[in-house]
């Protein structure tokens, strides 16, 4: 009776030590043989690169933004990077698509990705006709462009760039994004522009040509605002809020 127990309790023994060998084996296979990276993660990787480069192109736009008539050489180079940009857009079109197939636990999924992807598009465009149409402007419409969007104002230039490296991180690595930003940026510009100390509207600037260049400036230029702050609402839908600030604190 005693000789039965003990075979009982060696088989047992010997059938789990053998599952315990063999899942220490399979864990050692697995990590030489890294797994594949997520279809849906390299396309937001190259999601927020593009978007890196767009804010280098808005912080350009600033550095130049007072001198944009002398430095016309620099027109042919936005020319080319808006180009290239829209060229690596258009190729993650066919990726974007083929995300319904993946199965994957990801928050970028198709239409988050194709969300992403318009509005990365439309702020590129934008960003292009502020600048180029911006170079053809006489500096006395430049200077109101800039008081009456608060395109060099030190609170709102922060804000924005602000804005773009949180949604850059954000598409990079999956975070979720802070409760508070310091949007919406259309909100903040508008509410400059009130307080700007610009030449009243007259019939005959309107019919002057020169500034209806300047009103598709402004126009493009909230564009790429409001775009910025739909992506933020884009993404924290999808990636949920951090940081969560009571409102019971707000004075």
């Amino acid at each position: 009776m005693i000789s039965s127990d003990t075979d009982a309790i060696l088989q047992v023994f010997w059938r789990r030590t053998l599952l315990v060998i063999i899942g220490f084996g399979t864990g050692f296979l697995v990590s030489l043989f890294p797994w594949p990276t997520s279809q849906s993660r390299t396309i937001a990787k190259a999601l927020s690169d593009v978007l890196h480069a767009e804010a280098d192109h808005y912080a350009l736009l600033l550095t130049s933004w007072n001198h944009l008539e002398d430095d016309v050489r620099l027109i042919p180079a936005v020319e080319g990077v808006a180009l290239h940009l829209a060229e690596v857009l258009a190729q993650l079109h066919s990726p974007i698509e083929n995300l319904s197939f993946e199965f994957s636990s990801s928050a970028f999924d198709k239409k988050t990705c194709t969300k992403i992807k318009s509005s990365l598009e439309q702020i590129n465009r934008n960003l292009t006709i502020v600048h180029i149409l911006g170079a053809s402007l006489p500096k006395e419409l430049r200077d109101r462009f800039a008081k009456a969007t608060g395109l060099l104002h030190h609170r709102t230039t922060a804000d924005i760039m602000v804005t773009f490296s949180v949604i850059e991180q954000a598409m990079k690595t999956g975070d979720a994004l802070p409760s508070r930003m310091p949007t919406p940026l259309v909100v903040r510009s508008l509410e400059h522009g009130r307080n700007a100390d610009v030449v009243t509207l007259t019939k005959n600037m309107l019919r002057d040509r020169q500034f209806r260049i300047y009103a598709v400036m402004v126009g493009s230029y909230m564009g790429v605002l409001s775009l910025l702050d739909e992506l933020v609402l884009v993404l924290k839908e999808e990636l949920g809020e951090a940081y969560v600030v009571p409102q019971e604190v707000e004075v």
